[in-house]
């Protein structure tokens, strides 16, 4: 029996991206760097053959999964999101222009030279990016010197940056909400419920986007967009709230299932009964997590 359970492999379901799903520069390699916004933590990205980076986020939403004949009993799904790499660098370009304030804005560095003062080497990988090598300059300053180049990270061009990207994340809410909204609801919606509207959609854009900004800069990001933080856990994320690594919560989740008591069978009826009720919830599973 130990034998029997030592061949026993428990699998992982990945939803992926076209850019990886059969394709030659799909394989992925899979590393590790600190969590944007809580740095003491660490999240799981991946890179494939064509330096496309990406972010592994899991779903635990089923029991089970079917992969062809087989039934895998670990039903968590991970997936793959493409992630722009300028995200994972902005603290360690703000460690590395040093102090600023007055007349100083910080001293200037090459990239490798930034990376190699971290503790996490995997950043290194980063420097393959062609889209963070392509972009480093919306938020950074650059200077050549020789046949280098050196950056230095701007507040300013990172706030422009950073309210670029919300705006556009603003704008996919409303036509995912558009989309679900008839055109009867849509026709009665007066000036001040699009006020509120609004109101709502940046408050989950920033609840979205805070997860990838350094603690540091979110007070000056919630000002420039105009959005007011203490209202931001509604959409189930906090400034304050300590964030846990994808590790911790598998351990986590594993450690219940190992002493969760055995329950019920449900009948095919009882599990149709349920589909049913939960049929108008499952958009919830396409969500970012």
């Amino acid at each position: 029996s130990n034998k029997k359970a030592q061949m026993e492999v428990s699998k992982r379901v990945f939803l992926v991206p076209d850019q990886i799903y059969n394709q030659p520069e799909g394989e992925l390699s899979f590393f590790q760097l600190p969590h944007p916004f809580a740095n003491e933590k660490v999240r799981t990205y991946a890179i494939n053959k064509a330096k496309v980076v990406f972010e592994l986020n899991q779903l635990n939403r089923y029991g089970s999964c079917f992969l062809g004949n087989y039934v895998e009993k670990n039903g968590d799904l991970f997936v793959l999101n493409e992630i722009d790499p300028l995200f994972l660098v902005i603290d360690t370009l703000a460690k590395g222009r040093g102090k600023i304030g007055g007349e100083s804005n910080g001293h200037f560095s090459p990239l490798d030279q930034l990376f190699e003062s971290s503790t996490h080497k995997n950043y290194f990988l980063l420097l393959e990016s062609p889209r963070l090598l392509r972009n480093l300059g919306k938020i950074c300053d650059e200077v050549k010197s020789g046949p280098d180049m050196m950056y230095r990270l701007s507040n300013e061009k990172l706030n422009t940056w950073l309210n670029l990207k919300f705006n556009k994340l603003v704008k996919k809410l409303r036509e995912v909400k558009e989309k679900k909204n008839s055109e009867a609801a849509q026709s009665t919606i007066g000036s001040l419920q699009e006020e509120e509207l609004l109101r709502q959609l940046k408050l989950h854009a920033f609840a979205i986007m805070m997860e990838y900004i350094p603690k540091d800069f979110l007070p000056s990001f919630s000002e420039h967009v105009n959005v007011d933080t203490t209202h931001v856990e509604a959409f189930g994320a906090s400034p304050n709230k300590k964030k846990r690594s994808l590790e911790e919560e598998v351990e986590d989740r594993d450690k219940e299932k190992a002493v969760a008591p055995p329950q019920k069978k449900k009948t095919i009826t009882e599990k149709v009964h349920k589909d049913i009720k939960n049929n108008s919830r499952m958009t919830d599973f396409f969500k970012k997590r």
